[in-house]
């Protein structure tokens, strides 16, 4: 990875480390009152700094006050409210943030400072929490929506805040949370070993594969009995008196010959408390009898973890309620691969509330198999291949990024296709939650210049600055260079070709344009696309609109049902036969020019 994108990571570290170090400051917690509210980007009333609008009963996260307006997150997003519309509920004193760092062991979060109060939940090592008071021998904790105690023994300090990455994460959008419901009825390779107990109030029933193997049978063997021996101390300490349940179940799926996956599910039931969820998951390479780590099969651990951070961002305010986000997670110990792709698990806790149980984020193979080392019939049978003897279209959209953008990437991942996104560089610190998550589904990022300008009206210098401060942002924010320049207006001239020469770009324009610009009609739209589709076109749209998600969402089963594949300008021109050539202004690629390799 570039020298510049990690320089970029570790000042925002730095930058984190500062604010976790801030002196404890007074927060609170309220509701919008009276109707509508609109969440701002400044304190005036101006109708163009508008960034949101929620209803009456929206929680509110309130993080400073000036004047008569309140600084607060919702939803994800952060802005400014008018506090005479917000009904505050609750007072804390923000004092930084912590996890537990106990190995071995269930960690109880108790109504009051005392281990007699009830026990509101239960965590494991890795689950963090917002710290808002301390005193003889506790901690004050909070996990989305609740507030509860930890004896300060388990609870470590850390030196980043949690207020990191939500920065600006816009709109409710349309992603459906992949939560960790598992088939443990699946049991495609292994012996299936089955044990059960009953002894004071506390019953145990585990079901979990082995396979002869000397080192595989012992790391899960030593598993199921750590989690047996952590509970049964849990349960003797705190519940003697109550019934309590341990289930431990598990799925194991065949990826090659030789190699399989293991995913062990487990749940710890106290009477009256809520259940607490876990789940641990093998890569197991059974022909050499060894259990798998990131390190024997991540060819790039840093571009693995730059895309889960990227959906973990993604679907953190869709369960927070208003909380604040935790810093990025280091994803590669957590991980597995599978039948689909590269799997992390989040226990209870472990960078999202304790109320959203486990969490399961999948890397589908299309994405990241270019990122792993093994040659896995899973991974090879999931990996994106272009085939240039069927017909190929580029999807292209200007002016973005925006709340909508998810919509369309969404339906990009599920039917396995990839588009090009023209970026306006003043869009991006807004938007950056967008930029990431699009690069990090490997599609392309292209050029609209820093601020919609005409660039034919600009001499030399002043396009290379619209075209190269979009460039270097992008960098920063998303490790990936830029290499295709879309005009605004589609206005370019041969001035313009030569500065894209010299910067090694190309200049996309398109041969359909929709006008959903103009249209803004979901039929019209979508009637543009499944009408003009023929292989080699580039198509222009506009990732602004709702009504364009709308078209886009409805044509591309269709289009990939119609035998289309789904692909990037830069994918597309890779298929010359001439080759790509920086300062070409490339509208479609003509068949007879597509090179069948």
């Amino acid at each position: 990875m570039n020298r510049k994108f990690w320089l970029t990571v570790l000042t925002a570290g730095f930058i984190l480390f500062i604010a976790a170090s801030a002196r404890a400051e007074t927060r609170m917690i309220g509701s919008v009152s009276g109707g509508s509210l609109k969440l701002r980007s400044t304190t005036s009333t101006s109708a163009d700094n508008v960034v949101g609008s929620y209803s009456s009963g929206t929680q509110v996260n309130i993080l400073s006050e000036s004047g008569s307006w309140y600084f607060v997150e919702v939803n994800g997003q952060f802005g400014y409210m008018m506090s005479k519309y917000i009904k505050v509920s609750t007072e804390y004193e923000h004092m930084g943030w912590g996890i537990v760092e106990e190995e071995n062991a269930v960690i109880n979060v108790f109504s009051s400072p005392d281990i007699s109060s009830k026990v509101m939940y239960k965590c494991l090592c890795g689950a963090r929490f917002e710290i808002v008071g301390h005193e003889n021998g506790w901690y004050r904790v909070r996990s989305g929506h609740d507030f509860g105690y930890i004896l300060d023994q388990y609870l470590i300090p850390t030196d980043t805040a949690y207020e990191a990455i939500t920065s600006l994460l816009s709109g409710d959008t349309a992603y459906t949370l992949s939560t960790s419901g598992i088939n443990t009825n699946l049991h495609e390779t292994g012996s299936q070993k089955s044990m059960s107990s009953s002894g004071g109030n506390l019953t145990c029933t585990i079901r979990y594969p082995v396979y002869t193997l000397g080192q595989i049978d012992a790391a899960l063997s030593r598993y199921v009995h750590q989690m047996i021996d952590i509970v049964t101390r849990d349960h003797s300490e705190y519940h003697q008196e109550s019934a309590a349940t341990l289930e431990i179940s598990y799925n194991s799926v065949r990826l090659d010959e030789g190699c399989t996956a293991v995913v062990l599910v487990g749940k710890y039931s106290v009477s009256g408390i809520e259940p607490l969820p876990f789940i641990r998951a093998f890569t197991l390479d059974t022909a050499n009898d060894r259990v798998l780590t990131p390190n024997d099969y991540m060819a790039d651990r840093s571009r693995i973890t730059f895309q889960a951070n990227a959906k973990y961002r993604r679907i953190f305010n869709q369960v927070s309620g208003g909380y604040e986000a935790p810093e990025d997670l280091v994803w590669p110990e957590h991980c597995v691969l599978d039948t689909e792709g590269v799997t992390f698990y989040l226990m209870p806790g472990e960078g999202l509330p304790l109320e959203a149980g486990c969490q399961r984020i999948t890397l589908k193979y299309s994405q990241c198999a270019d990122y792993l080392s093994m040659k896995l019939q899973a991974i090879e049978n999931g990996r994106r291949k272009i085939d240039p003897s069927r017909p190929m279209i580029a999807l292209t959209f200007d002016d973005g990024p925006s709340e909508e953008t998810f919509r369309i990437l969404d339906v990009l991942e599920e039917y396995g296709g990839r588009a090009t996104f023209c970026v306006v560089g003043s869009r991006l610190t807004s938007y950056s939650n967008v930029l990431v998550y699009t690069a990090a589904q490997e599609n392309e990022i292209a050029c609209h210049t820093w601020d919609h300008k005409k660039l034919t009206e600009l001499n030399a210098n002043q396009m290379r600055s619209q075209i190269t401060r979009v460039n270097e942002l992008v960098f920063e924010m998303t490790g990936r260079e830029i290499r295709v320049l879309r005009c605004p207006y589609g206005s370019f001239n041969s001035t313009l070709r030569r500065v894209c020469a010299d910067l090694g770009m190309v200049i996309a324009s398109w041969q359909t344009d929709t006008l959903d610009w103009s249209t803004r009609n979901t039929k019209k739209t979508y009637r543009s696309l499944v009408n003009n589709a023929e292989n080699g076109n580039i198509f222009l749209m506009h990732d602004l609109y709702s009504t364009t998600a709308e078209a886009v969402i409805q044509a591309i089963p269709v289009l990939v049902g119609g035998g289309y594949q789904l692909v990037t300008v830069s994918e597309l021109l890779s298929f010359h036969k001439e080759g790509i050539v920086p300062g070409t202004v490339y509208m479609h690629l003509d068949p007879a020019n597509i090179a069948v390799r």
